[in-house]
């Protein structure tokens, strides 16, 4: 399986309704997949300029939201034919496993991003399972003959919403813009990503001036 030509970006959304705490982290969801567009579409032009191929040589990158998506969103998103490779963006703590397959070739091959909370379920619970997070996604996609290819894991990501205006590689963005550019070099040659977990530098500090606001 060679680099992908086609990718899609899927906002895993969670339910509407949901609790403030968790909106937060499918905004932090969100933005982590609006970065991972803007940096793979910066990178992938300056490959194919340094390559002599400004146009042929950038994929397709699509993003939707499936909570989103219309029945004519949908229809044109057929049109465009199926992809070759998936990033799925979501709130870890309310795993939500997409359809894919009536987008997708098959074997095409799927990564995710997650944003978590640090905070624990209550008094005495055990700290939120990544593996949990990913792992009815990584099943949902060996079962429909899909290759899962690793995931990257964001911390203490309810933070991100409020750090918009951090430049991406200044102290706050910086790990998780690195985490993002490592996953936007797996995509890009369709290769595993060794998956890992990454919270926002300085993050005791960040949430000391950018106050949670209630």
């Amino acid at each position: 399986m060679g680099a992908p030509q086609r990718i899609l970006l899927v906002h895993a959304k969670a339910p509407m309704g949901s609790p403030a705490s968790l909106r937060e982290l499918d905004q932090a969801a969100g933005a982590l997949l609006d970065d991972f567009a803007e940096a793979f579409a910066v990178y992938a032009r300056l490959s194919a300029a340094e390559h002599g191929d400004a146009a042929a040589s950038v994929p397709v990158l699509q993003q939707i939201s499936l909570a989103d998506m219309s029945a004519s969103d949908q229809g044109a998103l057929n049109e465009m034919g199926r992809f070759d490779a998936v990033v799925i963006g979501f709130a870890a703590e309310c795993p939500h496993v997409p359809e894919l397959n009536h987008m997708v070739v098959p074997g095409a091959r799927v990564y995710a991003v997650g944003a978590l909370t640090d905070a624990t379920t209550g008094d005495g619970a055990e700290r939120f399972s990544i593996d949990e997070a990913f792992g009815a996604l990584a099943q949902a996609c060996r079962r429909d003959g899909l290759t899962w290819s690793g995931h990257l894991a964001v911390a203490s990501a309810e933070l991100l919403p409020r750090l918009t205006r951090s430049p991406r590689m200044g102290m706050f963005h910086r790990p998780v813009s690195e985490a993002i550019d490592r996953l936007i070099l797996s995509v890009r040659t369709g290769s595993p990503f060794a998956s890992e977990a990454v919270r926002p530098g300085a993050h005791r500090l960040a949430r000391r001036l950018h106050p949670f606001r209630r």
